[in-house]
């Protein structure tokens, strides 16, 4: 939806215009001679002051740092106020049948709907989508890569670890080349010692003393250990800094609904998504680790045990609930929001005439409004139950029927 606005002033500011209900009266003229009636034409008129475009802007409030503020933004347009048009005659008996007709136009909004008073988005429906995207950021964040830069704000942190990899593997290697040396000794294998410590095969000739060869040695299998350490203490120095990472995930809904009230009827689309964002510094990676491995919270795991969990999950995803309870364990909070955006438009027509009228044309109300809303947090929000807008998906669906099988043999 393109939906642009008539102003960027902070407040709430609206434009109006006037529309005109009409009464036409086509009357029989009483002065007119008999046998040929005439009819006169009165017209009754009736102006209304009818809201066409709002603009509701907050003052811009900038948190100390970069730290995200909460800020909204709502605006709304009425795109269509075609009147509606219906007739009905009356019949009169002053010595001959006659008829008069009346011709009714009326303006849908405001004499029935009063623009911009009523949001159609549901409340339960807009609040879902929110919670649905707080527990997927969240569970991403035990899943994030430290290497990989979209995931670290300060990419020097993803470097960091893959530095350590790789000394890891250095560290690796120098120790299998130690194991190496301990096994040819123990086998007498003194060859591969010698050209595994990069030792000169000449170190044992008549005429070198012991405390001469000795050192030769000593020069050969000391750097060989000091190698391990550094590599060890490289390793763990890189490993215990703390690396900042950003996670973010998205949920929407759309829907239409199609109802009457009285003799109108209502067409609502609805829109609605939201991107949660999280900044968050690893600063315990060993409750990390016991997180992943799903020793700080059993309930996640209790609950894939519980028989046909994984249905319920399909209407209301409990697992994903629970795993994100715990899914914070090992980093800070550096902060956060979840951004929302709502669009709808709406549509309202007469569905029939009142009373005996004849309805020659239903009208046509539109309104469409769009609203942004972002929320900050200052810490872990907590996390909800939300319901799956799609239980039915096509995978599901098979999956429901693959088990009604099993059930009924």
């Amino acid at each position: 939806m393109s939906l642009s606005t008539f102003t960027n002033e902070v407040g709430y500011h609206s434009q109006t215009a006037f529309v005109e209900d009409r009464v036409t009266n086509h009357d029989y003229d009483f002065s007119s001679p008999p046998n040929a009636p005439q009819y006169v034409d009165h017209t009754h008129s009736e102006y209304f002051d009818c809201p066409i475009a709002y603009s509701n802007k907050p003052p811009i409030y900038k948190s100390p740092g970069r730290a995200p503020s909460d800020y909204w933004r709502f605006i709304g347009q009425v795109r269509s106020n075609k009147p509606v048009i219906q007739t009905y005659k009356v019949w009169n008996n002053f010595g001959h049948y006659w008829e008069t007709w009346r011709e009714i136009s009326h303006h849908i909004a405001p004499t029935w709907h009063i623009p911009f008073t009523w949001d159609p988005v549901n409340e339960e429906s807009h609040q879902n989508v929110i919670d649905e995207s707080v527990v997927k950021a969240l569970n991403k964040i035990q899943s994030v890569d430290f290497s990989d830069p979209r995931d670290t704000v300060n990419f020097q942190g993803g470097n960091a670890l893959a530095e350590s990899r790789e000394a890891g593997r250095m560290l690796a290697k120098s120790a299998m080349k130690l194991v190496k040396v301990i096994k040819a000794v123990k086998g007498g294998h003194w060859k591969t010692v010698l050209d595994t410590l990069g030792i000169s095969k000449h170190t044992f000739i008549p005429g070198k003393t012991v405390s001469e060869t000795w050192l030769e040695i000593q020069y050969g299998w000391k750097p060989l250990l000091k190698d391990i350490h550094d590599l060890d203490q490289t390793v763990r120095h890189l490993l215990t800094r703390q690396h900042q990472i950003r996670v973010s995930a998205g949920a929407k809904l759309e829907e239409s609904r199609k109802y009457s009230v009285s003799h109108y009827g209502y067409e609502v689309a609805i829109k609605e998504s939201c991107v949660t964002t999280f900044l968050a510094t690893l600063i315990n990676e060993q409750a990390a680790s016991l997180q992943s491995l799903g020793v700080i919270n059993p309930l996640g795991i209790a609950w894939e045990v519980v028989p046909f969990s994984f249905v319920v999950d399909w209407f209301i995803p409990v697992s994903n609930t629970l795993e994100a309870l715990t899914s914070t364990a090992g980093f800070r909070n550096d902060g956060g929001w979840s951004s929302s955006r709502r669009e709808f438009a709406l549509e309202i027509r007469q569905i029939g005439p009142n009373d005996v009228n004849k309805l020659e044309d239903p009208g046509l109300y539109q309104e469409v409004g769009f609203g942004f809303r972002r929320f900050a947090y200052a810490e872990w929000p907590p996390t909800r139950l939300y319901a799956n807008p799609k239980p039915w998906s096509t995978t599901h669906a098979l999956n429901a029927l693959a088990l009604m099988s099993q059930l009924h043999g």
